[in-house]
C-alpha cells in the first residue's frame, strides 16, 4: 500500500506541468468521519449486548504550498465510547481514544482552481482503552486502561481549492490507517478473557477512517 501510494504520488509530479508558483499558506478541519465500529473488546460470550455507542473526533490540517508542491501535516484525535448491556445490567463499559499526527507531502495542479493530492506517514500516535467493568463480570478491578505500543500508519488525500485573492476555499476528503499492539499482558482483561468472560481481538489491531474536510488557505 504504502509503495503504490509513493509511485503513485511521483507519477503526478513528473507530469505535474500545471502547477501554480503562488506561495499558500492552508488549514482545514474534519466535518464528517466514517470507521467501522471499534468496540475491540465484546461481552458477547456473558450474553452482553451493545446498546449505545458514541465517537468525536478532532483534528487540524496545516500545509504550506510554493511551486505545485506541498508540505504539511495532520493531527487527528478521537474518542469513542461502547456500552454493553445484559438486560438492564452494564456488563463493561469501553472508552476507546487514538492520538495521531502524520507529516505530509503532495502536488498541487491548477491555479485559481487546484487540486491537490498527497499522502503521508505516521510519525507520533498512541492509543488507550479505558474499561470499567460490571458487577457480573466479578473482575479483580472495577475498571482498568489498556495503553498501546509500536504505532504506525499512514495516510491518503486530495484537497480542492477555489483561490479568491487573498484568500482560498478548501474542501477535501482524506483516509487514515491507524495500527498499534495493546500490552494486555497480566491485566484483568486477559484474565477475564481465559476465564471465557469476554473476548477480544488479537493484541494488535488497525483502524481505518476517512473524512470530509473543508478550510481556508491565504494566498501570495
Amino acid at each position: 500500500m504504502k509503495l503504490s501510494l509513493v509511485l503513485l504520488l511521483g507519477f503526478f509530479v513528473l507530469l505535474g506541468c500545471t502547477r501554480s508558483d503562488n506561495f499558500r499558506i492552508r488549514a482545514l478541519a474534519p466535518m464528517q468521519e466514517q470507521s467501522s465500529a471499534d468496540n475491540l473488546v465484546s461481552a458477547e460470550k456473558s450474553g452482553g449486548a451493545i446498546t449505545s455507542s458514541g465517537i468525536r473526533t478532532t483534528g487540524r490540517s496545516y500545509s504550506i504550498v510554493f511551486s505545485g508542491l506541498s508540505v504539511g501535516f495532520t493531527e487527528i484525535s478521537t474518542d469513542r465510547s461502547i456500552r454493553s448491556k445484559a438486560g438492564n445490567d452494564v456488563v463493561l463499559d469501553e472508552f476507546f481514544t487514538t492520538n495521531a499526527k502524520y507529516n505530509e507531502l503532495g502536488v498541487m495542479f491548477g491555479d485559481e482552481l487546484t487540486l491537490t493530492l498527497g499522502v503521508g506517514g505516521l510519525v507520533s500516535g498512541s492509543a488507550e482503552i479505558k474499561l470499567d467493568y460490571g458487577s457480573s463480570l466479578n473482575a479483580a478491578v472495577n475498571e482498568e486502561i489498556i495503553r498501546s505500543t509500536s504505532p504506525s500508519g499512514n495516510s491518503a488525500f486530495f484537497t480542492f481549492g477555489y483561490d479568491l485573492q487573498p484568500f482560498e476555499i478548501l474542501a477535501g476528503w482524506r483516509w487514515n490507517n491507524f495500527k498499534a499492539s495493546l500490552k494486555s499482558s497480566n491485566t484483568s482483561l486477559e484474565t477475564l478473557a481465559n476465564a471465557g468472560k469476554l473476548s477480544y481481538s488479537p493484541k494488535s489491531f488497525s483502524r481505518q477512517t476517512t473524512q470530509v474536510t473543508a478550510g481556508l488557505g491565504i494566498s501570495f
